[in-house]
């Protein structure tokens, strides 16, 4: 069985922005100013005390929590569809060791039939997450908790 990467969620959402979305991490970044330091390649994203602060261009930034908020995990599922990944979720009561009220996402490649990433998760944006990571990185992932 592979190795699982423990993060905490926004740690997770920092990598979706990376990984998933190709966004630039902004290692200039200076802590609590959001407003004052722009990046020259948008968008881009750094990971905050506050969460992962994301420039969209002209100066304009969000705070961006794909495991949390739907907002965000929609564009992470347009993203997949855009990479060729098709988005399915189950019960997590087709596993057998299941837990309830937990979700199930995977991500299907139509042209190889590969099915990448079935994970049960409290939520169904973080199963979506944990789901996209597993078919772009190739790596499991979970939460720690914070």
């Amino acid at each position: 069985m592979p190795q699982t990467n423990e993060m905490t969620l926004a740690e997770l959402d920092a990598l979706v922005a990376e990984k998933v979305m190709g966004w630039h991490h902004y290692a200039n970044f200076m802590e609590g100013d959001y407003e004052g330091s722009y990046p020259d390649d948008y968008p881009c994203f750094a990971l905050t005390s506050d969460g992962v602060c994301v420039w969209t261009g002209e100066g304009d930034t969000e705070f961006w929590s794909p495991t949390k908020r739907w907002s965000d995990a929609g564009r992470v599922i347009e993203r997949m569809r855009e990479l060729g990944w098709l988005l399915k979720f189950l019960a997590c009561e087709d596993y057998v060791d299941y837990v309830e009220d937990e979700w199930s996402a995977y991500f299907k490649n139509p042209e190889t039939f590969a099915s990448v990433g079935a994970t049960c998760a409290t939520t169904p944006t973080l199963a979506l997450i944990l789901a996209a990571l597993a078919a772009v990185t190739g790596e499991r992932y979970s939460v720690r908790e914070e």
